[in-house]
């Protein structure tokens, strides 16, 4: 566990605030921990003009969309005919996402590199028109529809005590609040009013509930489950969303009001690591498939839990990867390096 008196007033990334342990002996080697004759993987697409890859999603046109830091490649649905398209980016990018916008063609949000590196609205040409301002380091970038009108806004995170700032579809900031060492920004339904809010963390490991204003609606701390820093948004179960973070050995959901949803016995995984997850279905049944990393680690665990949190495969991969999917029935995908591989049952 890490204490929040730990945490500088002003540290990029989190992680060299604190001492971190080194990787365990146990992820030196890749492979199949757990699960080997219950899943068989083949390569879904391999192309290294994506970079590294960071995201997979399902279009509403169909469109499978793999972004990776130096481009994103559109794959045409099941039983399309059109061609594969690619948009480069002008240059590389941190952590990038896409964005829908309502004209139907897609921009990409780039989070950036936990405080070293500043992210950006990125057009649909590859261009970047626009990034948020430097202050103290940028922490973390994030994109959703705050105030119903269409348009997306953008959540910003900044280190030291730079606080968090919204701004429009063109950058213009609309307001800014206090807080400290804001590590981790997203914009989500927390109470299922069909209104988004904005989430986030701080210095204090807390996580922070605002409305489209930055009012703080409700603020609540981890309690003995360590302290949260980076997190993402998962559905599990399915289809209520809940907050992700990795800990020392453990994996949680949280719900918005802090309190532990579901806990899952993760080896080897880290307090400070970084969690992505996705819902996949098989047969009748969802499973819960995570990617736990540790950048420093250079290494990657993919684990599957069934609805009962029984651990059904365990793999360790090299490298740093967080990109899961799973767009279609009876498979998931995983997305490392310039690969999207693919999991399905044995058959």
């Amino acid at each position: 566990m890490v204490a929040a008196a730990a945490v500088g007033s002003a540290c990029l990334p989190m992680r060299a605030c604190v001492a971190l342990p080194g990787r365990p002996a146990a992820l030196d080697h890749a492979g199949v921990r757990v699960g080997d004759r219950w899943l068989a993987i083949d390569v879904l697409y391999d192309d290294a003009r994506l970079g590294s890859i960071t995201q997979i999603v399902k279009r509403a046109n169909g469109e499978l969309a793999i972004v990776g830091t130096k481009a994103a490649i559109f794959l045409p649905g099941a039983g399309g005919t059109a061609a594969a398209r690619a948009v480069r980016f002008a240059e590389p990018a941190g952590h990038p996402e896409l964005v829908e916008w309502p004209d139907g063609r897609p921009r990409f949000v780039d989070r950036g590199g936990g405080g070293w590196q500043t992210g950006a609205l990125i057009d649909v040409d590859g261009r970047r028109l626009w990034q948020p301002e430097r202050r103290d380091g940028m922490d973390d970038l994030s994109a959703g529809d705050v105030d119903g009108d269409g348009l997306p806004e953008f959540v910003v995170g900044y280190n030291g005590g730079q606080g968090v700032h919204l701004l429009d579809a063109t950058g213009k900031e609309r307001w800014g609040e206090a807080d400290s060492n804001v590590w981790h920004v997203d914009i989500v339904d927390t109470d299922g009013d069909g209104k988004a809010e904005i989430i986030h963390s701080n210095a204090a490991g807390q996580l922070t509930v605002r409305d489209a204003h930055g009012k703080v609606l409700r603020r609540s701390g981890m309690g003995g489950s360590g302290y949260l820093s980076g997190f993402s948004l998962v559905r599990w179960p399915p289809p209520e969303a809940g907050v992700l973070h990795s800990g020392d050995g453990a994996t949680e959901i949280l719900d918005f009001d802090g309190k532990v949803r579901a806990s899952f016995v993760t080896p080897d995984s880290p307090s400070l690591g970084e969690a992505s997850g996705v819902s996949a279905r098989f047969g009748a049944d969802n499973y819960l498939v995570l990617a736990l990393s540790e950048r420093r680690w250079e290494r990657t665990q993919l684990f599957v839990f069934d609805k009962g949190g029984a651990l059904r495969y365990r793999e360790v991969v090299v490298g740093n990867c967080s990109a899961v999917a799973a767009p279609e029935p009876d498979a998931f995908l995983f997305g490392c390096g310039t690969r999207v591989w693919r999991y399905m049952l044995r058959r």
